[in-house]
């Protein structure tokens, strides 16, 4: 019976993502295949410790730490890969590219990454994969050049919420136009949680993943407070002359569940506010991305944003820097 011309289908290629935040690092493989979806395998997230207070060189010693672990599990998966003998070829790593999100990257006339944290990370990448070319990549602009794709509308405000901090992007067709941070992130519910409602880190940790109705009310003035926070910032960015125009949404980028949480906290007074002609907030899910993105049982948005971005081809990621 015959079934085609015999030809080899096209290899692509695998490149190892590393996703580095204030509340968690993460590590993953991806396969870059021509003319089909690219394809996540062997990720694995570390959540940093939650501290009791923020210092910039104990949370860069934690990511440093969270990074080998993370790259440890993944380069294991590339090694067991290599000894199959049909599918060595997706074990065989070409590059890596390292996202950063704030307080690693800033952006002043030029982005800039904290070369304290950058370094090691660099050295953690060849220990685990070898001699191979490694880019750094501000999260904020990789989520910009892809934005065209996700978004619908050309103007939209974006709140990455990560662990320590949420970064406000107003992106308009692919290009940040006005970007500011607030030192408010994820870890904020959990230190709620943790001070007033009597949970460990670890209890407080699953009550955000279930989100039962027994925590709204600890969490109801930490909405609050969040809300203003991201309206203060938020209102300075558009009405910024060189923004262009007004966005009439809000999407928040952040860890599910903990998405639609923000989305809700900002859904209300603080919309009207910022919008008093009508706007629309919400939480990108990961549901959103599978039309883009080949991903595992257990997606993870932010891997599969940044394996988007290494999907493009390398003008369209060019443009948005």
């Amino acid at each position: 019976m015959f079934f085609g011309g015999g030809e080899e289908k096209p290899k692509g290629k695998t490149v190892v993502l590393l996703d580095v935040g204030s509340g968690s690092v993460a590590a993953a493989l991806v396969q870059l295949l021509p003319e089909h979806q690219p394809k996540i395998f062997g990720a694995l997230r570390k959540s940093l410790p939650l501290a009791h207070s923020v210092s910039a060189p104990a949370l860069a010693r934690a990511v440093a730490s969270a990074a080998r672990e993370a790259l440890n599990h993944t380069s294991a998966v590339a090694a067991r890969i290599r000894g199959h003998d049909k599918l060595s070829h997706v074990g065989e790593v070409a590059r890596a590219d390292i996202f950063l999100s704030p307080p690693w990257t800033t952006l002043e006339d030029n982005w800039q990454h904290e070369e304290a944290l950058t370094a090691p990370l660099a050295v953690a990448v060849e220990e685990y994969f070898g001699e191979i070319p490694a880019s750094l990549h501000p999260f904020g602009r990789a989520l910009a050049s892809v934005s065209n794709s996700i978004f619908p509308e050309e103007k939209t405000l974006i709140a990455v919420v990560n662990g320590e901090v949420t970064e406000l992007l107003l992106v308009h067709n692919g290009n940040i136009v006005g970007r500011a941070t607030t030192p408010l992130g994820h870890h904020l519910l959990l230190r709620t949680l943790r001070a007033h409602g009597g949970f460990t880190e670890a209890e407080a940790r699953s009550a955000l993943l279930v989100q039962p109705s027994h925590i709204e009310e600890s969490l109801s003035s930490t909405a609050a407070h969040f809300t203003r926070e991201f309206r203060d910032v938020a209102r300075d960015l558009l009405a910024d002359p060189s923004a262009g125009g007004p966005a009439r949404s809000v999407y928040v980028v952040a860890h599910e569940p903990a998405g639609e949480w923000f989305a809700k906290a900002l859904g209300g007074e603080a919309l009207q506010d910022l919008f008093p002609e009508g706007g629309m907030v919400r939480a990108l899910r990961a549901h959103h991305l599978t039309p883009y993105v080949g991903a595992h049982a257990r997606p993870d948005l932010f891997l599969m944003l940044q394996t988007i971005f290494v999907d493009l081809p390398a003008g369209r990621q060019v443009a948005a820097s």
